[in-house]
């Protein structure tokens, strides 16, 4: 982590310098509610669904269909299935290179 940035949600976020010299922000959830916060800011689309130059824009059967995924997806909850920590050093590592190992004392075996 090179540096803290403040996102419009004003927490603020550590930025990572990746091996490429791109600056990525690392978010996390805090609580279970955080994902779902999250799912539906990714299923909105971006505007690049509501940009008449995306190809599926005039899509009328692709966005039929999407719209019943859409709608099954964001009544959907996260439980507190909280990922261990395999999972998000599996995760990272995949994205940035970098691992996490637990420290003695500071993580339970």
């Amino acid at each position: 982590v090179t540096e803290m940035a403040k996102k419009s949600d004003g927490k603020d976020y550590p930025v990572m310098t990746l091996p490429s010299g791109k600056k990525a922000q690392i978010w996390f959830p805090t609580q279970i509610s955080d994902l779902d916060e999250r799912a539906n800011e990714v299923l909105e689309g971006g505007k690049d669904l509501k940009n008449t130059h995306h190809p599926s824009f005039n899509d009328k059967v692709y966005l039929e269909r999407k719209k019943v995924f859409i709608d099954i997806a964001a009544s959907y909850k996260q439980k507190d299935n909280i990922p261990q920590l395999e999972e998000v050093s599996n995760f990272i590592k995949a994205q940035t290179g970098f691992q996490l190992r637990p420290v003695a004392g500071l993580l339970p075996s």
